[in-house]
């Protein structure tokens, strides 16, 4: 089975579909197109293709869910699948929603599904949102499933098709995002219209130009990088704490472990032994009492870090307060992994219990995770007297893990109304102390509820990357994002499409911007300039030119030129058009049959740009002809026809300007 290839013009080929002399019941019609831009109304980077067969039966809808279960395990089958004697169309729909499903339980942050552009009998032309990175592994994946169904087998999948089908998810599965953060922080963007992209590094970007802001994982832009390395040194942040007047624990390293027997004797039983450079609750041990349990902790940290922390263990409950811009935004009690007697089942049963809850998983992005019966497990059974046969009795907890983070099996418990105001100030103070805009602030207190100041206190930890959490905190991640963002981030943008004197257009509409006081961004086929300012001579296509606006912070608006048909190859450098002018039909055709099907290549042009024009869309008779006429459907937006007179036209797109997209006029920066 050939794989697909990619051509430096971002063209995957579909290579064979079907076996020679074996007619296919499916097949791709030709190859598919990865955009790295905007295309058809989508929020997210593209595959494009189409694709031509019959409905699937029953009985192949169960066998090609038994393929993708087989390689996917846990994953959610989707509604469109199984209905039972769906049509042709309905059935790509329904292979649409597998391609997204699988992108999910992968962990890809995609969160938009595929849609059918247009359909004809028996064949569709589809957009499949993913991740630009993903590409290449999806197209793989989209082939791997199209030569399936063209060859099913009579007693389900062969060994061969099956082993390859997991093959192409395993390496879809490597671009799966980095922590349970950025999930988050995308489909809360993705639901709150805020537009965003992937930079190198995994280094995500919300908004756009000059309310752009950018994200990894939970550090933002102004997150100091001292402030970083500080967090990350347990050593170094507990010693600017203890400086600032925040309590902290007692603690040494330790090179070997009669070093940290020595220390563990200094500070008194209990303690704590945790490395000093990792964040998470990785190689953490809690609440030793012996010499043996010491040697046992500290020879499994030395697995993780080099750097070993012996700290005096502070008894109280476990709390995690989340700290942004200077205020305590939620509150959690982290309950450690353990089971609840009912005084009827054994310590084994609880467990099996606790882990069929479908949140628990072992995954990255499992919101909880499941207990598990290990050598630490065992110890606290053994200390408690019991074994995993032994039944608790009735409301007895049973701790099996020392450490109570989320990470190590814990259950989170929202807290946030019960915080006492000068925990809360403990907490701000802590993040303060290092300089952090959004902090993890790990304390040990008998009650939260209680001021620390009556019941004392410890910050065990700070946390300058926090992963805020799902189970109780999904609602933190968009009114975060807005904070940030100061809205949704977005630009007004306008873009001016087939002009003859394309300058003219642009000149007048920046120099309207330029009035009101505002930077202005133009890509033009040959130029790109930023507040006047020339940052690119020569040609480019509309994608690169105004993906450089975007990026740029001196950009409050931006005008961008589309001269050429590179936007069916690229995609749109931005999500959503404010307002599209169709100046005329002077668009260069970098595809040789574009002259022979003038009015096909037109019309899909047009289909692709549509559906992201939101709010107007002036036009010129010779720029949108009759014959297109249908395509106003695929925008919602108010369409102004324009003069033939070049001089009028410009003076009305200007007119229209202020009306249509003054209300998202943004104030210059430093104005405010």
């Amino acid at each position: 089975m050939p794989h697909p290839d990619i051509s430096a013009a971002g063209k995957y080929r579909s290579g064979a579909v079907n076996r020679p002399g074996k007619p296919a019941s499916w097949r791709l019609m030709g190859g598919i197109q990865g955009m790295s831009g905007y295309a058809y109304g989508c929020k997210y980077p593209s595959l494009v293709f189409s694709l031509e067969g019959k409905s699937l039966g029953a009985a192949q809808q169960r066998a090609l869910w038994s393929l993708v279960e087989n390689a996917c395990p846990g994953i959610q089958q989707p509604a469109e699948l199984g209905v039972a004697g769906a049509g042709g169309v309905q059935t790509v729909g329904a292979l649409l929603s597998v391609w997204q499903a699988v992108q999910s339980a992968l962990g890809l942050p995609v969160f938009e599904p595929g849609r059918v552009l247009v359909s004809s009998g028996t064949q569709a032309r589809c957009v499949l949102p993913c991740m630009e990175s993903s590409q290449r592994a999806l197209a793989s994946l989209v082939r791997r499933t199209m030569w399936w169904l063209a060859h099913p087998a009579a007693d389900g999948a062969p060994d061969e098709a099956q082993t390859l089908f997991l093959q192409d998810v395993q390496t879809l599965g490597r671009f799966s995002a980095s922590g349970s953060n950025v999930p988050r922080f995308v489909r809360a963007a993705y639901e709150t219209d805020i537009p965003f992209f992937v930079l190198p590094g995994d280094v995500y970007q919300y908004g756009q130009g000059s309310r752009a802001r950018w994200m990894d994982s939970s550090f933002t832009d102004v997150t100091p990088a001292i402030s970083a390395k500080l967090a990350r040194n347990k050593v170094l942040a507990s010693a600017v704490l203890r400086q600032s007047g925040v309590p902290v624990p007692s603690h040494q390293l330790a090179g070997d472990v009669e070093t940290a027997l020595q220390v563990a004797q200094r500070l008194g039983y209990p303690v704590v032994v945790k490395p000093a450079d990792l964040d998470g609750g990785l190689g953490v041990a809690a609440g030793l009492c012996s010499e043996e349990e010491v040697r046992q902790a500290f020879a499994q940290a030395r697995q993780l870090s080099q750097q070993i922390l012996v700290e005096k263990h502070v008894e109280g409950r476990d709390y995690r307060l989340t700290v942004f811009n200077g205020e305590v935004n939620w509150a959690i009690e982290r309950v450690p992994a353990g089971v609840t007697g009912d005084g009827l089942r054994t310590v084994a049963q609880l467990i099996d219990q606790v882990n069929a809850d479908p949140r628990r998983g072992t995954g990255t992005h499992a919101p909880l995770k499941r207990l598990e019966l290990d050598q630490e497990a065992l110890a606290l059974l053994g200390r408690l007297g019991l074994t995993t046969d032994s039944v608790p009795e009735d409301g007895r907890f049973v701790r099996l893990c020392r450490a109570a983070n989320v990470a190590s099996g814990g259950t989170p418990k929202a807290v946030f109304d019960r915080v006492h105001p000068d925990n809360a100030w403990l907490a701000v103070r802590a993040a303060e102390a290092l300089r952090l805009d959004l902090a993890g602030i790990d304390m040990l207190i008998p009650d939260i509820a209680v001021s620390w100041r009556e019941s004392g206190a410890a910050i065990c930890e700070v946390n300058g990357q926090p992963n805020l959490g799902q189970t109780t905190a999904a609602h933190l991640y968009a009114p975060m994002l807005g904070r940030l963002l100061q809205g949704s981030g977005r630009i007004p943008v306008v873009m001016v499409m087939g002009a003859v004197n394309s300058e003219a257009w642009v000149a007048s509409l920046e120099q309207h911007w330029k009035a009101k006081g505002l930077r202005v961004g133009v890509a033009m086929c040959d130029q790109v300039r930023v507040d006047g300012e020339t940052v690119h001579q020569g040609p480019l296509t509309p994608y690169a030119g105004g993906r450089m606006l975007v990026l740029s912070r001196r950009v409050d608006a931006m005008l961008v030129v589309i001269g050429d048909d590179s936007v069916l190859t690229t995609g749109l450098p931005v999500d959503r058009c404010d307002f599209l002018i169709l100046a005329g039909d002077h668009i260069d055709a970098l595809d040789p049959k574009a002259s022979t099907h003038r009015s096909l290549w037109h019309a899909e042009l047009l289909r692709c740009v549509f559906p992201s024009c939101t709010e107007a869309v002036a036009f010129r008779a010779s720029a949108f002809p009759a014959s297109v006429n249908d395509l106003k459907r695929l925008t919602p937006a108010a369409w102004q026809a324009l003069s033939n007179d070049d001089a009028e036209a410009i003076r009305q797109t200007v007119q229209l300007l202020e009306m249509q997209v003054a209300p998202f006029t943004l104030v210059p920066e430093g104005s405010a």
